[in-house]
């Protein structure tokens, strides 16, 4: 770093009075893009210490440290900035761990579940999240990092945000730094106005509506619960003079219930101009359709109950309700939106049918259960774990 500001100061503060294990990390290396991710909800750099192979795009290193940050409210807040581990409101899980990648990547790692009832967390909102992440080495797929969360709720919660805070380090000096917002492709992006960095570089929002952004998260300073919050539920206008670049983007409200669990995904990505960038962001969105409707239990009616067991082994079963005797088909996806397998297609009488998965030849993963009847379509989330 060509530049100490306070909170690195800090953060090396508190790592010497209370020295801690280190969460554990493991390096995307494919493409143009090198991106570390840890078992704690940190990516790119975590505990306020640089990591080798934080996010470099085309050979620089562009990103001090990026964090998951979940909302609830404006004094509820998953998620610490700049903390080192006694004080880190994420607890780690078990270390990333290679899984098989799913189409169209060619590295993949899964890590935790991790959750954030850290003892430094005076107000936590009881999540158990497990953390997949993708790369790939092939265009147009080979300049960002994909992060799908897998979050479960403990509690209820009407409106949950769930986003990515990232302090961008982008230039030689690092408050030469600034942003933009392109709605098209969901992508918060910096950029380094001094020319000593010719790439940009950003997150962006895969499939869910975008809830809020800003690029000078704590207006200059450390930024706080309520000034998270800021960012995850409102939109406001990427500032005009460079600086040091804290960012963060939101994707939301999601209505949650209590046991409830949602997927949610995000792209580091990286780019050599603002067109490139945002077509890199699009390129990724493209891998991921947007699903309407994701773990709505019932409807009028019509029910798909979760999975039994889940995570799923090689087999499972479910159960789907009906309230007159219809056409009905239930599908499972994967992550990008390609149907795996078929599970009923054709008439069901009025009621509750148990229904037989056979998942044994599908790798691990997060797939989408889908039941279509008339003019109604309800899914629910399952995971395969070998």
């Amino acid at each position: 770093m060509q530049i100490v500001t306070l909170r690195r100061l800090a953060a090396a503060a508190m790592m010497v009075a209370a020295p801690v294990a280190m969460a554990q990390s493991v390096q995307h290396t494919t493409g143009t893009v090198t991106f570390r991710v840890f078992n704690n909800g940190y990516y790119g750099n975590a505990l306020g210490v640089p990591a080798t192979g934080a996010f470099v795009f085309n050979g620089v290193n562009g990103i001090f440290e990026g964090q998951l940050m979940v909302g609830v409210s404006a004094n509820q807040v998953a998620g610490s900035p700049y903390a080192a581990t006694n004080a880190h409101e994420w607890t780690a899980g078990a270390n990333p761990t290679a899984i098989t990648p799913p189409a169209s990547f060619d590295q993949a790692y899964v890590a935790g579940p991790f959750t954030d009832g850290a003892v430094a967390n005076p107000n936590p909102i009881g999540l158990s999240v497990l953390q997949r992440t993708y790369s790939s080495s092939a265009e147009p797929n080979n300049d960002f990092g994909i992060v799908e969360l897998e979050i479960t709720s403990a509690l209820a919660h009407a409106a949950m945000y769930v986003g990515m805070f990232a302090d961008w380090d982008v230039g030689p000096a690092a408050t030469a730094d600034l942003g933009g917002y392109d709605a098209g492709s969901k992508l918060l992006y910096v950029w380094d106005n001094s020319g000593g960095n010719p790439n940009y570089y950003g997150v962006a929002v895969i499939g869910h509506p975008v809830s809020g952004y800003t690029d000078d998260a704590g207006a200059g300073g450390n930024p706080t619960e309520p000034q998270i919050y800021l960012g995850l539920t409102t939109a406001s206008a990427p500032a005009v003079t460079p600086a040091d670049r804290r960012t963060v983007i939101g994707a939301g409200p999601f209505g949650v219930a209590a046991g409830g669990t949602l997927i949610v995904r995000f792209a580091y990505v990286g780019g050599t101009s603002q067109a490139d960038i945002i077509a890199n962001a699009n390129a990724a969105q493209a891998l991921f359709p947007p699903v309407a409707v994701e773990n709505t239990p019932n409807a009028a009616g019509y029910a798909l109950s979760a999975t039994a067991p889940n995570p799923v082994n090689s087999s499972a079963s479910l159960a789907v309700t009906v309230p007159t005797s219809q056409d009905v088909r239930v599908a499972v996806y994967d992550v990008t939106g390609r149907e795996v397998s078929v599970l009923v297609d054709g008439t069901l009488a009025a009621g509750t049918h148990e229904i037989n998965w056979d998942a044994s030849a599908l790798p691990s993963g997060v797939y989408m259960v889908r039941l279509a009847a008339g003019s109604q379509q309800l899914a629910r989330t399952v995971s395969v774990a070998r």
